[in-house]
């Protein structure tokens, strides 16, 4: 991740905890909606990716990518709106949003709908994974996910996620995670440090993370 990727990653992140301190905006937005397993977050930025307003709550109505609380989901995000659009002057009227990734249609429609309930039509739906990576400028490398609970990897290649689960499950697929793990073990075996713990992260995704 480039330094300007790593400052506005920063300032969104700072804006999402500090949704005051906005003023009025004037110009097209990008809008996002997470309902994350401990969070619902909305995130706004410009046509180049500069971020312009960010807030969240803490909350409990998703677990495993399912909103088990409709309303109180619905209740937290228009708030959440409401107070952006007092900030900034403006009317937000769609969004696109992200979710887990591996969620079946059916959940994420409950997910567009409770976006669709306060007022915004849903433009576009896209995995976490990739809406991470493409905030990073990942296109060939891993994202790792720790979530609530659960811990999530990604590998990605030219941008699309080709691979997703926990360590094991990756491990025992068989796939370019495993290959990947598989040839670090190696490496770390030929170099007397086969005492060492591989923590998920191999050449040449770990320099990306």
């Amino acid at each position: 991740m480039n330094d300007e990727k790593k400052d506005q990653l920063k300032v969104l992140v700072m804006l999402c905890g500090n949704s005051h301190q906005h003023v009025a905006y004037d110009g097209k937005l990008k809008v996002g909606v997470d309902l994350w397993t401990a969070n619902i977050v909305l995130a706004i930025v410009d046509q180049e990716g500069n971020p312009i307003a960010g807030a969240s709550q803490e909350a409990k109505v998703v677990k495993d990518g399912i909103v088990v609380d409709y309303i109180g989901a619905v209740n937290i995000l228009e708030k959440l709106k409401h107070d952006i659009e007092e900030m900034l002057k403006i009317n937000l009227n769609y969004s696109a949003i992200a979710v887990p990734p591996g969620t079946i249609d059916g959940n994420v429609k409950v997910i567009s709908n409770v976006v669709e309930s306060v007022g915004m039509d849903v433009v576009d739906i896209i995995d976490e994974p990739t809406a991470a990576a493409t905030v990073l400028g990942i296109q060939d490398g891993a994202v790792v996910d720790v979530g609530g609970g659960t811990t999530g990897i990604s590998i990605l290649k030219e941008g699309k996620v080709i691979e997703r689960g926990n360590h094991d499950e990756l491990l025992n697929s068989g796939g370019e995670y495993s290959r990947m793990y598989q040839l670090q073990s190696k490496w770390y075996q030929k170099s007397n440090q086969a005492g060492a713990t591989l923590w998920v992260i191999f050449q040449p995704f770990w320099r990306l993370l």
